[in-house]
């Protein structure tokens, strides 16, 4: 019996009877019972968007125990998904796009850290594109992925020994389910993955995901688990010899140049022993010349430059025979020039009817500089732009739309949320163009993603005030982050961009910037922009290194809808960053809320590095106008090296009724910040304690010297707050922080608050800083090197006048007071003058009799206790000569005498009656010489 199978055999081997090892197989990776939307090729997560980028590494020694086998040629890839649901995708709202890529034996994983997808699937071949839904279904099961659907597919690969790599790029714009009911996949973990030994390490699996349509450009999560697949084959039979013609394909037939193309070929049947030869020629008819070597791999990338003819040859067993060409055709970059852009012309010759078609007219590069001019008749543009990395741009090819104060405008959704998108672009120039949002929900201006360097937005006005949305990612002027929907997603988005000279209106940021911890946004300027009316940040930046923000002008005049007040803020881990020159002020108009907190400059967790520190430098910090509610000047929370040089800080709203305030405050530990020739006022009315400066944390290392701290005489007015202790007086603050020794404690005049003219007038203000590299002032008028002034103008004081003028002498409080009573006198309307001097005087009569209370000062602003009756004026003297004020009496009564009083509302308060209870308690007010009783009459009230 077997001698008689056996001769059958080999009687039907030699006949070509018997199956070959063609036939079709599988080679399965499965293992354990668990699913999800994540270690998978689908990300099948139930909120939209989505979208991901993954590989998967399959070692050399796992596909040999698994018995595929070099020569096999894989048609078709298989999915097993997990749940059972019964959920399904709607037709044409999931894709995915399917590679292959053969790596050698020795290929271990996917190596540490991101990989970048461009470059990772240079070498693969795409097998699939197409519809998910279509594939899933809704039932669990096993899934098959057919080779050769979708554009530019290969209808097989072809395994050439060693490892593979399984790539997928995957999205969906409409999620299924909700959680813990979604579409989930099954995969295997390094523990129970199949075949063994499998070799999988945390390095074999890439993965990253998106919450956008567009898919991150790196895969940087690593992981060892792998989805359960199916590899369905045929293998090891012999190429027919000589190979049928077949025709070769193109994944693009119309390309820009050195876009990456992947060339194919179909209508060959695979078999051991085949190898092709790729050629290209100018012209159909040849001469062809050799672009690759023999390969047993058809696919092959090419990167043509102009419009090419590719075939192959294919050969097996020494004879061959060439493919049928495929014609790529490039297209040319656009010419370098200038070109109109007109709503009124049809695009044609130099002009383009809309934005988008003249970035469409780039989508192959440019050949030179570039410059659009919009017509100024023209608009308004109802369009959104997405300006991509544009082919040939650079510091001399330079893109540039001129607005001409023209209008582009859009209502924005969720997933498109900017007016403008820098997705990649470089070198990029939008100047003078109106950008309005028009959606109460969603509205950012200007976006840079992607990378985008080089660019320049100057002159613009972006007002996303029509969004009355609340929620932070929903509206901004200006975004660089890594997601179109999320404001503070991190990534490498911006680098050396210039925003100059907009005005930015609205927004729950005016601009915000992130970075990452490790590509953090570089060199950035933002400067001379007008930032106004924003919900809750003038300016945000996190993860900066090098950005220049300054002379930038940050308020909140108009806006009634506020929150918490943030003019800058500087967020994590940001490096070198100079924040110089800014003016910030009305935080709240009579309208809003007067609630809430306020920072000027607030550091949250901004960690520099010793010898690149942060820089707060000639900032103007005024018109707190908040009636309560806690407000900061400069609040440092855990920063770590910074240099607080030459702001000026003045919190005086006279209508406060209550809050705390804080002209500097440190709190949580923090290391080598320097605080030297700072002007700080605080003399904010209302109830709450309030502080010049406040050390909340006694073992942070702070210097703080040549800085004027001044507060009002007003009750809870500190000095500072150091060791968990309120220090009235400059001389305690001095006493128990051990610093500000050549720090002074002056009211300080200014030129003109109304108008926002914040220099010092004060002379003895004048040259008392000291040199801290600080060579211009807010208004760039140069700084003495030797005697720098305190605050953020640099300023003179002439010499005085003679005879001087005294001006007109105010008492707070005045009239009749008590003994003890503390008051403050100041001049108003007075000359000022180096040299000029003032000196309190009192008298206990009028006109005559005047002597000094204390020494004379350079400053018209005296603080006395009275306790008599007197009569108060002030001496000014120049160069000898002197004039007095006016004078100002202050009544202070002895003490009440005791006896028997009565209170009785029909008679008038005389002798020893009172009209009222609170006549009688007046007169008390001071104090009693002896036991008072106070009687009511019987017949009264």
């Amino acid at each position: 019996m077997n001698k008689f199978f056996t001769y059958i055999s080999c009687c039907l081997l030699l006949l070509g009877v018997l199956p070959s090892t063609g036939k079709a197989q599988t080679f399965e990776v499965s293992g354990g019972t668990a699913g999800s939307h994540l270690n998978t090729l689908l990300y099948t997560f139930y909120s939209t968007p989505r979208s991901q980028r993954m590989a998967t590494h399959y070692p050399a020694s796992q596909i040999a125990a698994g018995g595929l086998t070099s020569g096999s040629s894989i048609t078709s890839l298989e999915l097993e998904r997990f749940d059972a649901t019964g959920l399904s995708y709607p037709a044409g709202t999931a894709t995915v796009k399917l590679y292959l890529e053969n790596r050698p034996a020795s290929s271990a994983d996917l190596g540490a850290g991101t990989v970048d997808w461009a470059t990772s699937i240079t070498n693969a071949t795409l097998v699939f594109s197409g519809d998910v839904g279509a594939v899933l279904g809704s039932t669990a099961g096993w899934k098959n992925f057919g080779f050769g659907i979708g554009t530019g597919t290969a209808s097989n690969f072809l395994y050439t020994g060693g490892a593979l790599v399984v790539y997928a790029e995957y999205g969906h714009t409409a999620g299924v389910g909700s959680s813990g009911n979604y579409i989930t996949m099954a995969y295997a973990t390094a523990a129970n993955g199949t075949p063994a030994p499998n070799g999988w390490t945390t390095n074999s699996t890439k993965a990253s995901n998106s919450s956008t349509t567009t898919p991150p450009a790196g895969m940087g999560t690593s992981s060892a688990n792998h989805p359960h697949i199916r590899f369905n084959y045929s293998g090891g039979a012999a190429c027919t010899a000589p190979p049928a013609v077949g025709t070769a394909t193109a994944s693009l037939a119309l390309a820009c140049p050195l876009t990456t193309i992947n060339l194919n070929v179909n209508g060959i049947a695979p078999g051991v022993g085949l190898t092709f030869k790729w050629q290209s020629a100018s012209t159909l008819a040849g001469p062809y010349t050799d672009i690759s070597t023999d390969n047993i791999n058809s696919a092959l990338p090419v990167t043509p430059s102009t419009t090419t003819f590719y075939r192959a040859v294919v050969t097996c067993s020494g004879q061959s025979t060439a493919t049928t060409p495929v014609q790529v055709t490039i297209n040319p970059g656009l010419s370098a020039g200038t070109y109109t852009i007109n709503s009124a012309v049809a695009t044609g010759g130099s002009n383009f009817q809309t934005f988008a078609a003249a970035i469409a007219a780039m989508n192959c590069g440019i050949l030179g500089p570039v410059v659009f001019n919009v017509d100024a008749a023209s608009g308004p543009y109802n369009e959104q732009l997405i300006i991509p990395q544009v082919l040939g741009s650079s510091a001399t090819n330079t893109i540039t739309f001129n607005g001409n104060g023209r209008t582009i405008q859009a209502v924005p959704v969720s997933a498109t949320r900017a007016m403008v998108r820098l997705e990649g672009a470089d070198y990029v120039t939008i100047n003078n163009l109106n950008m309005v949002t028009q959606d109460a929900t969603y509205g950012w201006g200007v976006h840079f993603t992607d990378l985008a360097e080089n660019n320049r937005i100057s002159n613009c006005t972006i007002d996303v005030s029509a969004v009355t949305s609340t929620t932070q990612s929903n509206s901004a002027g200006i975004v660089a982050s890594a997601s179109n929907t999320s404001v503070t997603s991190t990534g490498n988005v911006a680098r050396n961009n210039i925003i100059s000279g907009n005005t930015i209106i609205g927004g729950y940021q005016g601009i915000i910037m992130h970075g990452n911890s490790t590509d953090r946004a570089t060199g950035n300027s933002i400067t001379n922009n007008n930032i106004r009316d924003f919900y809750a940040t003038g300016v945000e930046l996190t993860y900066h290194t090098e950005t220049v923000l300054s002379n930038n002008d940050i308020s909140r005049p108009n806006r009634t809808s506020v929150t918490t007040f943030a003019g800058i803020e500087l967020g994590s881990t940001c490096n070198g960053v100079i924040v110089n020159a800014n003016r910030i002020h009305n935080t709240h108009n009579p309208g809003a809320s007067q609630g809430g907190t306020a920072y000027g400059i607030y550091l949250n967790g901004s960690d520099a590095d010793a010898g690149t520190e942060n820089l707060l430098s000639n900032n103007l910090i005024y018109d707190f106008n908040s009636g309560t509610g806690t407000q900061y000047g400069i609040y440092n929370s855990s920063s770590n090296n910074c240099l607080i040089y030459h702001n000026t800080i003045v919190l005086d709203n006279g209508s406060s009724t209550s809050g705390t305030t804080r002209g500097f405050y440190q709190l949580t530990l923090a290391s080598g910040i320097d605080f030297k020739n700072n002007l700080i006022t605080v003399s904010r009315a209302g109830t709450g304690t309030k502080y010049a400066i406040y050390f909340g944390t006694l073992a942070s290392t702070i210097t703080s010297d040549f800085n004027n701290l001044h507060v009002s005489t007003a009750p809870t007015h500190f000095t500072g707050y150091y060791n968990a202790t309120s220090q009235l007086t400059l001389a305690d603050w001095q006493a128990a922080s051990a610093g500000d020794a050549n720090s002074l404690d002056l009211a300080p005049l200014f030129v003109n608050t109304a108008t926002g003219n914040y220099k010092p007038i004060t002379a003895g203000l004048n040259n008392k800083g000291v040199n801290v590299s600080i060579t211009t002032d807010i208004v760039n008028a140069p700084r003495s090197s030797a005697t720098p002034d305190l605050g953020a103008y640099e300023f003179d004081v002439a010499g005085c006048a003679v005879p001087p003028t005294t001006g007109t002498l105010s008492a707070t409080p005045n009239g009749i007071l008590c003994s003890g009573t503390p008051v403050a006198f100041s001049l108003s309307g007075n000359s000022i003058g180096t040299g000029q001097t003032y000196t309190l005087q009192s008298s206990l009569t009028t006109g005559t009799g005047f002597t000094d209370i204390g020494t004379p000062l350079d400053n018209p602003a005296f603080a006395f206790t009275v306790t008599a009756t007197g009569y108060y004026r002030v001496a000014v003297t120049c160069s000898g000569n002197t004039e007095y004020s006016n004078e100002i009496l202050i009544t202070v009564p002895g003490l009440f005498p005791g006896g028997t009083y009565t209170i009785n509302n029909n008679q008038p308060t005389a002798g020893n009656n009172f009209n009222s209870f609170a006549a009688a308690t007046a007169a008390i007010n001071c104090g009693i010489a002896g036991p008072v009783t106070f009687n009511v009459d019987a017949a009264s009230g």
